[in-house]
């Protein structure tokens, strides 16, 4: 069939200096493929070469590891291979997704999976992207019940519209420093975050003791062991106004469930539901004072957020008002307590912390309101910061995401 004029032969962003149409090819031109063995019997949790199976694929098409070895194989992957999934269960995301072998001799392809190696001509780093963005292409090839699986004939013959070799490399290496920078900023979260459990353990007393391992200069007084009821002056628990009655849900106070918090502490919560006056008076809510601290007891617990201005929750909240400590340090003391409790009540049938439970648990705190102040802003700086790379992060891969559907066809 004679394509049409009209029919677009180029993506609509393209590197500078590059005019020629982009041709039909199928995979089967651009790679070899091979399918891969079944190494069960010798499988180990160490060993000389690590296992390509399907752990090793994650649904942006980075590499994990498997944690599977062997010791001894016929073949091994070479760095720029492409091993893509053939199996996965449930909606299929996996099927057909590619990762890329970073070296040479140090993996071997397992059952399930299969090596696609590049021709020459052909960019890997291209390749990579190119198939992982037509993943919806194999996902539609998926057959079978609980277990979708693709066919070689199916992956072989999939065919779209590729450059030249030249504008295949330019458009791998600019995918590929997008996706080592989204890496690095995941790396520096992931670092943040070990580094505000690290600095919780120090900067706060181990639970039979006074004094923290770690201090601010100047601050020697023992800390005091308290009770969580006496952190605050007030508290309100939560309820919900019928839901039946939509006069009850047009009004302007904010009515936050468990869902609206974030596991930054000192997230401004946006309440995604608001309700009357009359819903507070006609249920057992409460209309809470700002700068006040929101727990979660039920559903999520553990999650805690500073509420600044007035609020109203759901049953699934215990709030804490009118504070008898400095309120950003209250926050991060009471979710250190929390983590601890979290731990001990997973693995057991609770799903939550009861509001007497929760009042009558022993927290560790300063006397000095100077020394809270202090901790309660260095945990804030942490929180800050990792709020700043996680939206970094976010923009960076919606950066990608815009550019994966404008730069190939």
């Amino acid at each position: 069939s004679v394509m049409s004029e009209e029919t677009k032969k180029a993506p609509a962003i393209r590197f500078q200096g590059f005019t020629d149409d982009w041709e039909q090819r199928k995979l089967s031109e651009m790679t070899e493929y091979k399918n891969g063995k079944g190494h069960e019997d010798k499988q180990r949790t160490h060993g000389k070469y690590e296992l390509i199976n399907l752990n090793s694929i994650s649904i942006d098409g980075g590499l994990k590891h498997s944690g599977k070895y062997i010791d001894d194989a016929n073949e091994t992957l070479k760095k720029y291979d492409l091993v893509m999934v053939l199996s996965d269960i449930g909606h299929g995301d996996l099927l057909g997704r590619v990762a890329l072998i970073p070296e040479d001799n140090r993996f071997v392809l397992n059952q399930r999976v299969a090596l696609l190696r590049p021709k020459s001509l052909f960019n890997p780093l291209f390749l990579f992207s190119y198939i992982n963005q037509h993943q919806k292409y194999f996902k539609n090839q998926g057959a079978g019940m609980s277990q979708l699986n693709i066919s070689r004939g199916s992956v072989e013959s999939f065919s779209s519209y590729v450059p030249s070799a030249e504008e295949q490399t330019k458009i791998g290496t600019f995918f590929k420093q997008l996706d080592d920078t989204i890496a690095l900023h995941q790396r520096k979260l992931t670092l943040l975050k070990q580094l505000k459990q690290t600095y919780l353990q120090a900067l706060f007393p181990q639970s039979e003791l006074n004094i923290p391992t770690l201090r601010f200069a100047r601050f020697s007084d023992s800390w005091e062991h308290r009770k969580v009821s006496s952190l605050a002056k007030e508290t309100f628990g939560g309820g919900t106004p019928k839901t039946g009655v939509k006069k009850y849900w047009k009004g302007s106070f904010p009515w936050i469930q468990s869902s609206d918090l974030t596991t930054n502490q000192l997230h401004n919560v946006q309440p995604t539901k608001f309700i009357t006056e009359e819903a507070i008076k006609q249920s057992a809510t409460h209309n809470v004072p700002g700068n006040s601290i929101a727990i979660v007891t039920r559903v999520g617990v553990g999650k805690l957020a500073l509420m600044r201005s007035s609020y109203s929750t759901s049953q699934d909240f215990l709030s804490l008002s009118n504070l008898n400590v400095d309120a950003v340090f209250g926050v991060y003391c009471l979710y250190k307590m929390l983590q601890r409790e979290v731990n001990n009540i997973q693995g057991t049938s609770i799903k939550g912390i009861t509001k007497a439970d929760l009042l009558g648990k022993c927290v560790s705190v300063p006397t000095k309101v100077e020394e809270q102040v202090k901790i309660g802003a260095f945990f804030k700086k942490i929180d800050d910061t990792i709020d700043f790379h996680e939206s970094k992060l976010k923009h960076i891969l919606e950066l990608k995401k815009a550019f994966l559907e404008k730069m190939f066809l």
